[in-house]
């Protein structure tokens, strides 16, 4: 007999767990996004060594959508799936991400989240190459730009 898996799905450090209780000696897990197969040992996914059945990847918005677990033993298959909705910072998509300007013109810098996620106590910092912190600019205005939705945490620069 195969035992039906499940599915969960955790945190910023994105871990999507197969479990099955308990686990059956010889049985494998294979995993599918949107009913398209996730090729482990990628850059972008690998297979848990500690842990049977747990996919990890850090967390990113291509990952949102549907998550299927299926685990084989010999011919016979399980299979369970379960929704993941990913929220965080949505633009700028990188932390390398870079904002170009025209000497002596405006330029908005994006800071927004994803639909929904109203940050608390959002703050902007500036660093020099070294990481240092730095005063903000005069021109630095937090309010020079309509905040609505709320999740939208873009600051203007004259």
């Amino acid at each position: 007999s195969i035992h039906l898996p499940t599915c969960s799905s955790g945190g910023q450090q994105n871990d999507d767990t197969c479990s099955v209780t308990p686990w059956p000696q010889e049985a494998t897990v294979s995993w599918k996004h949107n009913e398209k197969p996730v090729y482990p040992e990628s850059a972008d996914y690998v297979l848990s060594k500690t842990q049977a059945g747990v996919l990890e990847s850090k967390a990113s918005a291509s990952m949102m959508g549907n998550w299927s677990c299926v685990m084989h033993k010999r011919r016979k298959q399980g299979k369970a799936t379960t929704a993941l909705t990913v929220r965080g910072i949505v633009n700028p998509s990188s932390a390398s991400a870079k904002v170009y300007a025209e000497v002596g013109s405006a330029v908005t810098l994006p800071c927004v989240f994803s639909t929904g996620l109203t940050p608390s106590d959002p703050a902007w910092e500036r660093l020099d190459t070294s990481g240092s912190a730095l005063p903000l600019p005069p021109s630095f205005n937090l309010s020079s730009l309509p905040s609505i939705p709320p999740w939208d945490r873009s600051v203007g620069v004259g």
